[in-house]
């Protein structure tokens, strides 16, 4: 039932959100008190966002597009670490 985070050669699935990795930025991972504030009062209103209450590790993935008005996805994930890791090594 746990929203699925899948990452393919050519996109970036978030729950029901498809991003083309052609189209992501620089992506964080960030946990505790910066989590909390991108969370809470650091949270845009242009951001897409996906969070579990039981998860507090949150990854912040910035969009490049300029047509796009999303400004940044943020989303809850165990092994955001991993991701941000695979996603830059994607980039080299």
């Amino acid at each position: 039932m746990a929203p699925k985070i899948v990452l393919t050669d050519q996109t970036l699935l978030v729950g029901k959100m498809v991003l083309p990795l052609s189209v992501l930025g620089e992506a964080n991972f960030l946990e505790g008190d910066q989590a909390i504030f991108e969370r809470g009062p650091g949270l845009s209103p242009g951001s897409q966002r996906l969070f579990r209450g039981d998860i507090s590790s949150v990854v912040k993935i910035m969009i490049t597009d300029e047509n796009d008005p999303t400004e940044y996805v943020l989303f809850s994930s165990r092994k955001g670490a991993d991701l941000v890791s695979a996603l830059d090594a994607n980039r080299t």
